[in-house]
């Protein structure tokens, strides 16, 4: 029993019948209780007022089920324990100012009544606690029959004749209900079970296509080196083979972390690239300023591919600032590489800058996110000024290549 609405798992349908039952229930509880049978010969009570206090009893439980069933919410577990304590209640009340003789008989209105308060309220519980309380209404009515007919064989047969219809009826509505709520949530565990699986294919799919994605880049730099190094036409000696083998490697330790599962995959590949330039034992300092948005894969694979290539390149350091804001991205490497062939930018929101001085490169890509406020302002990085080169005018383009040394 919860105090919310009932849940949308059940599915619309399930929801809607559910509700209409009971609805249903409660016009025959609205029913019973109003054809005041107990008024056809009120001085056969003793007293007579105990029957009334028990049935304004029951109707006060009847009035907050109105309620419940206006606001569309159903009984919590307090709530429903204490209608049902106040229902026995009533009904134990009701049987002791009852005539000798009349459990079970017409005058014993309450025997009639307080089984389908008990649907009411536990219509959305399991059906065992639907048995358990008409299992105790049957046992209080009972022992209020047996002390008055000496367990009379005639009375005892009317008693069992009555209990089938006040007994029987409730427990087949709690039984209707609870069966639809079983089916309903079976097909919603299949349903969920089936979406489960499709998003489980599409992941595989997604996850197959950029893998596919991968191979195809590194099919167009990698392969071609393992081939030329296992043909024996490159020489593993030749400092432009190392270079080549070391940017490699960087790439494809970048495209397997573009699969890791981390708050911030930009910060992420770019760890990676510098964890191969320290293996070679190059000296790497990293700074990072500001925050901002994560790039997509695209744009993370365009922004780091010639930074990468420098840090895989060092000789011996290098310097790599990562300056990040809502509106723009920049992020820049200093290093002592000797490389020439700056991988290019192909993007028109992303911008490269590449700045030589002897056997110092400065390598700076900016990416601007896409963003209707996004400012002006440009966060650059300036070249060291302690080598000649920082006044040296930069090379800015969306797919630059570096400035040959003067």
């Amino acid at each position: 029993m919860t105090g919310t609405s009932r849940p949308a798992s059940e599915g619309e349908a399930t929801a809607q019948f559910l509700f209409g039952l009971r609805i249903g229930v409660l016009a025959v509880v609205v029913t019973v209780l109003l054809s005041l049978s107990m008024l056809r010969n009120p001085t056969a009570y003793r007293p007579f007022g105990v029957q009334i206090a028990a049935f304004a009893a029951l109707a006060g439980i009847v009035a907050v089920e109105v309620g419940k069933v206006i606001r569309r919410t159903s009984w919590t577990v307090t709530a429903g324990r204490v209608a049902l304590a106040v229902a026995l209640a009533a009904m134990i009340a009701s049987c002791w100012s009852l005539p000798a003789g009349g459990a079970a008989t017409s005058a014993d209105w309450a025997y009639g009544a307080v089984g389908w308060i008990g649907v009411i309220v536990l219509l959305d519980r399991p059906l065992r606690e639907l048995v358990i309380f008409v299992t105790l209404m049957a046992i209080i009515n009972l022992v209020s029959l047996v002390p008055s007919t000496g367990a009379d064989s005639a009375a005892l047969l009317n008693f069992a004749a009555a209990s089938i219809g006040t007994i029987g009826y409730p427990l087949a509505v709690g039984f209707g209900a609870a069966t639809l709520r079983h089916v309903a949530q079976t097909a919603h565990a299949a349903t969920s079970r089936a979406a489960q699986i499709q998003a489980d294919e599409a992941l595989a799919t997604v996850l197959h296509e950029h893998r596919q994605q991968r191979f195809d880049d590194l099919s167009v730099s990698a392969l071609p080196l393992l081939q030329g190094l296992a043909d024996g036409m490159l020489n593993p000696e030749a400092p432009d083979v190392q270079r080549s083998c070391a940017i490699e490697a960087a790439r494809i330790r970048r495209l397997l972390a573009e699969t890791d599962d981390v708050p911030d995959q930009f910060d992420h590949e770019l760890r990676h690239c510098i964890d191969v330039a320290e293996r070679r034992r190059v000296t790497v300092e990293l700074q990072r300023q500001g925050h901002g948005p994560d790039p997509p894969v695209d744009v993370r694979r365009a922004l780091i591919e010639a930074p990468m290539a420098a840090l895989a390149t060092a000789t011996s350091w290098a310097r790599v600032t990562m300056t990040r804001s809502p509106d723009l991205i920049v992020l820049t490497t200093v290093s002592d590489s000797d490389l020439l062939d700056i991988p290019t930018i192909n993007r028109s929101d992303a911008e490269l800058t590449v700045l030589r001085d002897g056997s110092t490169l400065w390598v700076e890509v900016q990416w601007k996110p896409p963003s209707p406020q996004s400012s002006s302002t440009t966060m650059t990085s300036s070249p060291p000024e302690s080598w000649p080169g920082a006044q040296l005018p930069t090379h800015r383009s969306t797919s630059s290549t570096p400035t040959p040394d003067s």
